[in-house]
C-alpha cells in the first residue's frame, strides 16, 4: 500500500520528469551538432571549407553524417514535446 502524495509532491514530481526529460533533449541536440564537427575535423581546412560552402552536391560528406544530425535533431524535438506535455498534467 503506497501512501497518497499531496498535490504539491505531484507536481514537482512531473517537474523533475520533465527537467529530466528536457535534459535528455539538450543532450540529443547537442551530439546531433558535435557529430558532424567532429566528421569535418579530419579533413583539411581547405576541404573543409570547400564542403561547407557548397550548396549544391554534398561532395564527401557522409549521408550517414545528415542521418546523424537530423535525427538527432528531431529526437530531441519529440522528447522536448514530450516534456512539455508533462507539464499539462500540473495541478493547480
Amino acid at each position: 500500500m503506497g501512501t497518497q502524495l499531496s498535490k504539491a509532491a505531484r507536481n514537482e514530481r512531473r517537474k523533475l520528469t520533465a527537467t529530466y526529460l528536457n535534459n535528455v533533449a539538450i543532450a540529443f541536440f547537442i551530439a546531433g551538432v558535435t557529430v558532424p564537427y567532429f566528421a569535418m575535423a579530419h579533413r583539411s581546412p581547405e576541404e573543409a571549407a570547400r564542403l561547407f560552402l557548397a550548396f549544391g552536391p554534398l561532395e564527401g560528406m557522409r549521408i550517414s553524417t545528415i542521418v546523424a544530425f537530423v535525427g538527432s535533431f528531431a529526437i530531441s524535438a519529440l522528447i522536448h514535446i514530450t516534456a512539455r506535455s508533462t507539464l499539462e498534467a500540473i495541478e493547480d
